[in-house]
């Protein structure tokens, strides 16, 4: 009896088996390119299924009118996540922001930071569900970025770079704002108000909840 092994939720650097499920298709194209796999017969079977979440972990959503004075970041607390990027584009437009993860906030504690350490379940539903935004302007590419989905399905808009998977989970102008330039991240920071937590909620829920993800894996 022929066995088949499956490697599930690729979102690393080194996957290994025949069939395989990546995160994003930034990833799946970023593998085949590095492995120079462009022409190989062995991508026929790979997939791309995201990463699932369950939509009662999150909300309820608020409307934009109730929602705080502050931006959020929720990362770990490297320059590759873009925490200085967020923390100084902020500072431009004078909205605090609140850091919170694992790493030294030390180098980011500028006016108007506020570092929380990394916080439980019902601390982060509050803290994403009344931000005006969250930033997650990585600065390389994605493979999936579950931070941005776990915002928007708690209505919450997203400010992130252009590239990884980004372009595949963050609808531009409706759930939030993908960005190039610093002008571009100062614009979306000034306007997060037109993006409608409502539909940030549905996008998320529709796409990554828990029922659309299992019918994938079921296919």
């Amino acid at each position: 009896v022929p066995q088949f092994v499956v490697e599930s939720g690729i979102g690393y650097m080194y996957p290994w088996a025949k069939y395989r499920v990546y995160e994003s298709y930034a990833w799946l194209h970023w593998h085949l390119g590095k492995q120079n796999q462009i022409s190989s017969q062995d991508q026929w079977y790979h997939t791309v299924i995201p990463n699932a979440f369950d939509p009662d972990l999150f909300g309820p959503v608020v409307s934009t009118e109730d929602k705080q004075n502050y931006f959020l970041v929720m990362c770990r607390l490297n320059e590759d996540k873009g925490v200085r990027l967020a923390c100084q584009v902020a500072q431009e437009v004078n909205i605090p922001v609140r850091i919170i993860g694992q790493g030294d906030p030390s180098p980011y504690l500028t006016p108007g930071v506020q570092y929380i350490k990394p916080v439980g379940a019902e601390e982060r539903r509050q803290q994403m569900r009344l931000a005006k935004a969250l930033f997650s302007p990585s600065l390389y590419a994605e493979p999936f970025g579950g931070v941005a989905v776990e915002a928007m399905m708690s209505g919450c808009p997203v400010i992130t770079t252009d590239f990884g998977a980004y372009p595949e989970t963050v609808p531009h102008g409706y759930c939030g704002y993908r960005c190039r330039t610093w002008e571009q991240f100062v614009w979306a920071a000034k306007n997060t108000s037109k993006i409608s937590p409502d539909a940030c909620r549905r996008w998320a829920e529709s796409n990554y909840g828990l029922s659309r993800i299992g019918k994938m894996y079921e296919d």
